[in-house]
């Protein structure tokens, strides 16, 4: 299953940052295959997207851009 690391309680965690969308169709269909629920860490302007494509079989987390680009003076 493609997945960046796993909560405590085993929940598959991807992290979406660079919205790529072969993994994400991977983590996907591994939930979809598996009947299991997944956690996904995204920017803000990215979770509508992710919503909609993911259809409820995840949770989300997410990053501020804004909070990240003034941390890094971008």
């Amino acid at each position: 299953m493609e997945h960046d690391a796993l909560r405590d309680d085993g929940t598959p965690v991807l992290l979406a940052y660079e919205f790529d969308l072969e993994r994400l169709r991977r983590f996907r269909d591994s939930l979809q295959m598996f009947g299991g629920r997944g956690l996904v860490i995204c920017f803000d302007f990215q979770q509508a997207v992710l919503e909609e494509y993911l259809a409820g079989l995840v949770e989300f987390q997410t990053v501020s851009l804004t909070k990240v680009r003034q941390q890094f003076g971008i």
